[in-house]
């Protein structure tokens, strides 16, 4: 490539036309660019005005009072801003006293539970059972039962509107709505006691269990029509218990109470007028039952345990059956399909469904356990080493654990998550069923 000449001539005028500048002009900084495009700046000021207008107009009017040119003090919070804050405070507060979730062993379990002495509830603050300091809140809480942390707590019992406890020391706690009322309050010491060991609730009476044997029935709900005063009553039985014979256990429904002796016997007892109006009380719907007085049902049988629905009776013998009496609406005395003539089921009588083959328990299997919901049954059945756990009566808000909504189960059906399950014995080193 041949090279480009220019003529001097020609770079001589040039430089004679564009003088090179010797010094910097007045308005340039030294050690600073290039000034910027004046169509950047005037972009950059026209978003900047743009956000100022956006946060004065979002924000302004809250900002403003605390700014020191804001013209005027802070205002005070109204009631729902000073609720407001409550509630967020009292959440942080419950989120930090709930209780670790299961991925804990069981081992592990039991060592915070001994860390963490006190009472948890699970479910509706409707009434204030879970949080009585603020009723009618946090629906589905989980949380310790403020005013009973720290202390280890032998029995507990809910009813809808009020519950109770009882401490180590035979202090007997009592809160809820009903109980106290609809003003935020603390669980309060109605009963001091060392003997006290077990405590049940009805819809309007609380009863105790001590180790004498005696059992004292005490206001739940404070509006409760009954004859029985703020300092409660005691129950007497008929016939007088044996000699050398004490009561083992307990279990209350609606407005009846069933009790457990150590010699097998069973008695029965009504709190009020309605106490045995479905025949709950296994002497028949007809019988001249006085209240607050606990009479035993004659039977051949020897009974374990006792549980109470609403207004029927389950009672398992120390042979592994079963006997039921009282209200038989939703099929929770097992009876089968429904029929107008069963709805109540007067005196104690097997359970004609509860097995496969009916009322006759095969020779592998026996009922280990029951429990009653308001009107819903269910037994745990020991059968080949396995243990299985099956529920009948009213199932339309799930209570059968079937996967189904039913609203009358005569049939008693398999609840799959709690049947055939195992765990690990520590002490056995092996496994058994769970």
């Amino acid at each position: 490539a041949r090279p480009l000449l220019i003529p001097a001539r020609r770079i001589r005028n040039y430089s004679q036309q564009h003088p090179r500048p010797t010094e910097r002009h007045e308005d340039e900084v030294v050690g600073v660019e290039p000034a910027v495009s004046r169509y950047a700046i005037g972009a950059s000021v026209f978003l900047l005005g743009g956000l100022s207008y956006y946060i004065y107009s979002e924000f302004g009017p809250a900002l403003s009072p605390h700014l020191p040119w804001g013209g005027s003090e802070p205002a005070e919070p109204t009631k729902a801003e000073r609720e407001a804050r409550e509630t967020a405070r009292r959440q942080r507060q419950v989120r930090a006293q709930m209780a670790p979730k299961s991925d804990l062993t069981a081992e592990e379990q039991l060592k915070w539970a001994w860390t963490h002495p006190g009472l948890y509830a699970i479910g509706s603050n409707e009434f204030g059972l879970a949080d009585p300091q603020h009723p009618g809140i946090f629906p589905g809480l989980k949380c310790a039962v403020p005013g009973l942390e720290g202390r280890l707590i032998r029995s507990a019992a809910f009813a809808r509107t009020h519950a109770a406890a009882i401490d180590s020391s035979g202090s007997l706690f009592q809160w809820g709505t009903g109980f106290a009322g609809d003003a935020p309050h603390a669980p309060r010491c109605t009963l001091r006691d060392a003997s006290i060991c077990e405590v049940a609730a009805t819809d309007d009476f609380v009863v105790a269990r001590d180790r004498k044997s005696r059992i004292r029935v005490l206001r739940g709900r404070s509006a409760a029509d009954t004859e029985i005063d703020a300092s409660g009553a005691a129950l007497s039985f008929e016939p007088r218990l044996g000699w050398r014979e004490s009561v083992v256990s307990m279990s209350a429904g609606r407005s009846h109470v069933a009790v457990i002796t150590d010699h097998g016997h069973v008695y029965t007892a009504a709190l009020d007028a309605s106490g045995n109006a479905r025949g709950q009380l296994g002497h028949g719907s007809d019988a001249i039952v006085p209240t607050l007085t606990l009479r035993r049902i004659e039977s051949e049988h020897r009974f374990a345990s006792a549980a109470c629905g609403a207004e029927h009776t389950l009672l398992l013998t120390d042979t592994g059956d079963v006997l039921g009496c009282g209200a038989n609406d939703f099929g929770q005395l097992a009876t089968g399909a429904y029929h107008p003539g069963t709805t109540t089921v007067p005196e104690l009588a097997p359970l004609a469904r509860l097995w496969r083959s009916g009322a006759v328990r095969p020779r592998d299997a026996r009922v280990v356990d029951i429990a009653a919901g308001a009107a819903t049954s269910y037994a745990q059945i020991s059968q080949g080493g396995a243990l299985q756990l099956l529920a009948w009566g009213r199932g339309i808000d799930g209570q059968l654990g079937n996967g189904t909504l039913t609203h009358i189960q005569g049939t008693p059906t398999l609840v799959p998550a709690l049947s055939g399950r195992q765990e690990f014995d520590h002490e056995s080193q092996a496994r058994r069923p769970l």
